[in-house]
């Protein structure tokens, strides 16, 4: 199995998630912001490296329009957020 850094180093798009097998992706890309998110905070928590969360944000920004993730980040600060992060 490749490791995350291989995984990151060689990423062109989000890969095929069984979960969201519909065309429309929006829950798939909302659910990968909040993985990049929560990852962020644990590993940040347990005073690792947080390189491999980047993946996530790789999926996401890929998945997203720019549009959303400004509302995501805008909403995340404000602390008004639809999810747990």
């Amino acid at each position: 199995m490749a490791s995350m850094q291989d995984r990151i180093k060689f990423y062109r798009t989000a890969p095929f998630d069984p979960r969201f097998t519909q065309t429309n992706q929006a829950r798939h890309c909302f659910q990968h912001y909040m993985d990049y998110h929560r990852c962020n905070t644990i590993m940040s928590e347990k005073s690792k490296d947080t390189t491999d969360c980047d993946y996530f944000k790789l999926c996401y920004k890929s998945l997203c329009p720019s549009e959303w993730m400004e509302r995501f980040d805008n909403w995340k600060d404000e602390g008004i957020f639809p999810g747990k992060l």
